[in-house]
């Protein structure tokens, strides 16, 4: 068998001549014509190439050494993954009207899409083919408007059922705390009177600590949707990153040491200049480490890594810097949910719904000073938080 490899059209063509004397001039103007050939020389062959190549067009002769045609058709168009493909069935010229009547039945019986007779008028075969592949074209355009519209569906199912149970547990949220506060409230104006004033205490305590958790989770909402809205503004300004990173390494190590957490630091020893709102960045590196530092367990290491990456081609030279923790880890399938308010995942299940809000708070952010942030599972446990923003390159 030989192939045409490369041609402006790019359609491919399955030709199954077999010993036709034709062949070569039909192959010849199909040539000429630009399209990609494939040529097989039996029934077996034409199967096999269709099912490899998946042409655009087949052209089968009728009867002819090496190829029955009629047979080859059916077992096409039989197919499933190969019925689709047009099948042009070029038949023997009849002496006899009904001869050449029952011809043309028994290649449409055989499921041909059409036919032609011996010898091939070059311009009527490329009449029936465009005509064809345009049918063939447009019915796969279709089948993937189909596919795309059937994706489409689906996410817009998921996405629906992850807001409806967002909003549902996000209000079971809110209301948690609202209780604590009424609560406690109605025990001290019942029991003001006779209630001692360590017990009174204790009451304002907890509705301290309830009205902090109601606001923080407040917040972070509105902060989202802020954020979201593009309606935050940046006070973009060249700093160093390697500051930044260490500032809230230092800021954050006595909540590490209460749990029996290190925290450690492999960064430049020089500066790495970052165009960036300082606060905002810094509330990123702050969530993403104590995010680390909440997910492991005593006697466990997070890493704090900051590591130049050098400019490629047309691209800016960048920094990246990774939060490595020995935690619970996030199942590979998970990896894309993290950063997804509407989901619960391995990291937030079973926690408040403010972990997945501060996660894509950080992603929105990071996303509005054109960098990136994405997570990973490391292969011995834990889970790595990569950031990478780009670094203001000097000019000499």
């Amino acid at each position: 068998m030989n192939m045409v490899t490369e041609h402006v059209k790019q359609e491919k063509i399955l030709t199954a001549f077999g010993g036709e004397k034709n062949r070569p001039a039909v192959v010849n103007q199909l040539h000429k014509a630009g399209y990609v050939l494939l040529h097989a020389e039996n029934n077996e062959d034409t199967i096999s190439m269709a099912n490899q190549y998946r042409p655009d067009l087949i052209l089968l002769a009728g009867r002819t050494s090496g190829i029955n045609g009629f047979s080859t058709c059916s077992r096409l168009k039989e197919t499933k993954e190969l019925n689709h493909i047009p099948v042009i069935l070029i038949v023997e010229e009849q002496k006899e009207q009904k001869e050449q009547e029952d011809t043309i039945a028994r290649a449409y019986d055989a499921g041909a899409d059409d036919y032609l007779t011996w010898p091939v008028q070059w311009r009527c075969l490329k009449c029936k083919m465009q005509y064809h592949l345009r049918q063939h074209h447009a019915i796969n355009d279709l089948k993937e408007q189909a596919r795309e519209l059937e994706l489409a569906r689906i996410s817009a199912e998921v996405a629906t059922q992850a807001k409806v149970e967002f909003f549902a547990n996000i209000s079971h949220e809110l209301r948690t705390p609202m209780h604590g506060i009424l609560s406690y409230a109605r025990f001290g104006l019942k029991r003001i009177d006779e209630a001692p004033r360590v017990k009174l205490k204790e009451y304002f305590h907890e509705i301290e600590d309830s009205g902090t958790r109601l606001l923080n989770l407040l917040n972070d909402l509105l902060e989202l949707a802020k954020l979201e809205a593009g309606k935050v503004e940046y006070d973009l300004r060249e700093k160093n990153i390697v500051d930044e990173v260490e500032t809230n390494i230092d800021e954050l190590a006595h909540i590490a040491g209460e749990k029996d957490i290190r925290l450690t630091r492999e960064v430049p020893d020089h500066p790495v200049p970052v165009l960036m709102d300082r606060l905002w960045i810094g509330k990123v590196l702050r969530i993403i480490v104590l995010n680390a530092i909440n997910f492991s367990t005593s006697g466990d290491t997070v890493r704090i890594t900051i590591r130049e990456l050098p400019a490629k081609m047309h691209a800016k030279a960048k920094v990246e810097i990774s939060i490595i923790d020995q935690g619970i880890g996030i199942p590979e399938e998970e990896i894309d949910q993290v950063f997804d308010k509407f989901l619960h995942n391995s990291m937030t299940r079973g926690e408040s719904y403010g972990t997945a809000m501060a996660l894509s708070i950080c992603r929105q952010i990071i996303k509005d000073h054109h960098g990136g942030i994405h997570a990973r599972r490391n292969p011995d446990g834990g889970t790595t938080f990569s950031i990478v923003l780009n670094v203001v390159c000097r000019r000499n």
